[in-house]
């Protein structure tokens, strides 16, 4: 299992008879008390310069390059009198 949206885990966090939580407030309670944040690390001293290379937008060829609007515009008319 792989915790990227959760907290923890529905198997880490659980009632006293070892069942899920069926009301808020005392699941949130119980993971404030599991929960620990890592020790801060020191902040470096210096930053290595970092320099990029200036791309144009249209260099980076976001957009998409499928034609899927081809003919949506004739069947269809925003706004209130379309």
């Amino acid at each position: 299992s792989c915790n990227g949206s959760l907290l923890f885990e529905p198997w880490d966090i659980a009632t006293q008879q070892g069942q899920p939580y069926k009301v808020f407030t005392p699941y949130w309670r119980n993971v404030l008390s599991h929960w620990r944040l890592p020790a801060l690390q020191a902040a470096p001293k210096t930053l290595a310069p970092h320099t990029v290379d200036s791309l144009a937008l249209d260099e980076l060829q976001l957009a998409p390059t499928l034609d899927w609007d081809t003919g949506f515009w004739e069947h269809w008319q925003p706004g209130e009198a379309g």
